[in-house]
């Protein structure tokens, strides 16, 4: 089975979904393995801070994959692009809610339009409803920067200007009344995925330019706002200054740490998928990242059970037991599902199966061992006795200094 497709994605959405699943578990963490108050409850809490980009990511890289699907047409079907985006996001949402709402007993709190318009029905299905609002905002957004073609620093000013626009309108109209859980509020990486998806030859040069920046803005933003969230645990006066300012500030610096952090983690993302052993297991995680995000939820709930806390608490480094517990078992089912045939009906596609990439990857390692082992060879040629140097076959200094054509390609 041929696989046609770039590792880095599939790598970036397997760091993203298991940075959701680790965030999800450090929260249930604080409320029953650790006493609230304790320098090891204040720690996962921050853990859990800084481990709060996944949404972002998922939304550049989702909007980054369309973009580049897109500019292969002249003239793109929108309608084909809704009706997948409707069969791919919609149906599994749909499925989705109502089997949380089943287990809720169909009780909503807001309504069952509103629940479903603002993906209230289990506190995840909001992610969504988001990428719902983005299929219905992406034609004009990707028809804007194409007539437009900014360089990549106007495309960040344009960004950042709208977003901050969305901001300042939402505050003093109060227009959106679960901002989090609304596309409006997380333009900025949608923008910056669909301008890398139309231009992705220009990404190693925009890296190279402004790889330092990205990880300033990652670092600044993620201090400001760890220090909001310090304060808000500290319960300080936010409605004095400098508080409030730094809180009014808090969703865009998150919002920026996370957009920076998702461009330096497509960096390392491309890295790993030319060179990391781990990249088959992280691919292979991130083709069933959907499928994992829609169901580690329910064994996040299972797992909180009076049996199952009191045999975590008996355990040395308890929340790591209970993150290996709730991803290994929500692996476990996506498995089960897709070996019954299932996987299609609950998640509207089928899955790689388990060794898709390690295959591709034996596929391809016999040239390239053959090209490894050259050098070796013909050091061992050297070596043998019915080798003799002449004056010309001897290394010189720079023979030991400069590399050869082989090793530089290497």
């Amino acid at each position: 089975m041929t696989v046609r497709r770039d590792l880095t994605f599939d790598i970036l959405k397997g760091i993203a979904i298991l940075e959701v699943v680790t965030h999800h578990v450090l929260g249930m963490a604080t409320r029953r393995y650790v006493e609230e108050g304790t320098a090891g409850w204040l720690l996962i809490v921050m853990l859990n801070r800084v481990l709060h980009f996944a949404v972002p990511t998922f939304l550049l890289v989702s909007a980054l994959l369309l973009a580049r699907s897109l500019s292969k047409h002249d003239e793109p079907n929108w309608w084909l692009f809704l009706k997948r985006r409707v069969l791919r996001t919609g149906y599994p949402y749909l499925v989705w809610t109502a089997l949380y709402l089943a287990v809720r007993g169909w009780n909503t709190d807001l309504g069952l339009t509103a629940t479903l318009i603002w993906g209230k029905a289990w506190y995840h299905l909001y992610f969504l409803a988001i990428l719902l609002e983005v299929s219905l905002l992406f034609p004009l957004l990707f028809l804007l920067l194409r007539a437009w073609r900014p360089d990549f620093k106007r495309m960040l000013l344009m960004a950042a200007g709208v977003q901050g626009f969305v901001y300042v309108f939402n505050y003093y109209t109060r227009i959106l009344p679960y901002p989090g859980s609304s596309a409006l509020f997380y333009l900025f990486p949608v923008i910056v995925g669909a301008w890398l998806g139309m231009n992705w030859q220009e990404w190693p040069r925009v890296w190279v330019t402004w790889r330092y920046r990205i990880l300033q803005a990652m670092a600044g933003a993620l201090a400001l706002y760890l220090l909001a969230e310090v304060l808000l645990l500290g319960s300080a006066p936010v409605g004095r200054q400098p508080y409030f300012t730094l809180f009014r500030l808090h969703p865009a610096l998150l919002l920026l740490y996370s957009t920076a952090t998702a461009l330096f983690l497509l960096r390392v993302a491309q890295d790993m998928a030319e060179h990391s052993s781990l990249r088959a297991v992280l691919a292979q995680i991130g083709d069933r990242s959907l499928a994992i995000f829609l169901v580690h939820p329910a064994v996040v709930f299972l797992v909180q059970g009076p049996r199952v806390t009191a045999f975590l608490n008996n355990l040395p480094l308890t929340t790591l037991w209970a993150l290996l517990l709730v991803f290994s078992v929500s692996w476990a089912i996506v498995e089960g599902l897709e070996r019954m045939r299932l996987s299609r009906l609950l998640f509207a596609r089928d899955f790689l199966p388990l060794g898709a990439y390690a295959a591709r990857r034996r596929r391809l390692a016999p040239a390239t061992a053959g090209t490894r082992r050259q050098p070796a060879i013909r050091q061992a040629r050297r070596d043998t006795e019915r080798f003799r140097p002449t004056a010309a076959s001897a290394p010189t200094k720079s023979d030991r200094t400069e590399p050869t054509p082989l090793q530089s390609k290497r």
